[in-house]
């Protein structure tokens, strides 16, 4: 579950830059299409995007497709999985595991991780948050051309992966992500449909939690 929410944050979305080879540390080109996808998120007051989410281990057979949608205004996001559902309003966190009915609750700002873990705007300033960066060159995908940026952990012993791809259209918008764990598993994301400064109620960030059957208060 972390696992696919940490790569989720990392895709949909915040992190920032440096390469370890005097080549690689500062990738002008790289900086700035990421920044222009910084810059893009940061004029837009709300967002909604539809997204797929693919987990492939070839050396244990496992090849799963998931989609999903999410919500982001601000520090406040929702996040709708087939088998997950994740709000915040900022101030508090609700995961909701719909096979079992239980949701749980817990501070938004609990740790500096779960927040990584769960705020998807994370991806779109991703290189903000301790990685090395170089620009790849440009790819058509899906009749999209793209800019594609690999990224790389600074301090890699304490990440559970060691690269992340992603591809970012030409209006500076994330359109793919390509996160590569170390324990064999490859996550790829990819948005589906953007929707930029769309209306958004505040009941869109909170959760009901007549919906549970169980809640596990963790606050």
């Amino acid at each position: 579950m972390k696992q696919f929410i940490f790569s989720l944050s990392l895709f949909l979305l915040a992190s920032h830059s440096s390469f370890a080879q005097s080549t690689e540390v500062k990738d002008p080109k790289a900086h700035a299409v990421l920044e222009r996808l910084s810059s893009n998120i940061k004029q837009t007051s709300s967002l909604y995007a539809t997204f797929s989410f693919r987990l492939e281990n070839k050396d244990q057979g496992i090849d799963e497709v998931q989609k999903g949608s999410f919500k982001l205004k601000g520090s406040k996001y929702s996040i709708l999985l087939e088998d997950y559902e994740i709000v915040s309003d900022g101030q508090t966190r609700w995961l909701f595991m719909k096979e079992v009915g239980e949701v749980q609750v817990e501070d938004a700002a609990i740790s500096e991780e779960a927040e990584e873990l769960m705020n998807p705007s994370k991806i779109f300033s991703i290189h903000k948050y301790g990685f090395k960066y170089k620009h790849l060159g440009k790819k058509q995908v899906n009749g999209k051309l793209c800019d594609v940026v690999k990224l790389f952990p600074e301090k890699p012993g304490e990440k559970p992966y060691h690269t992340i791809t992603v591809f970012i259209d030409q209006n500076s918008m994330l359109y793919k992500a390509k996160i590569a764990a170390k324990d064999g598993n490859k996550f790829t994301y990819t948005l589906n449909k953007v929707t930029k400064n769309i209306s958004l109620q505040p009941s869109a960030f909170t959760f009901d939690t007549s919906k549970a059957s169980e809640v596990i208060d963790l606050r």
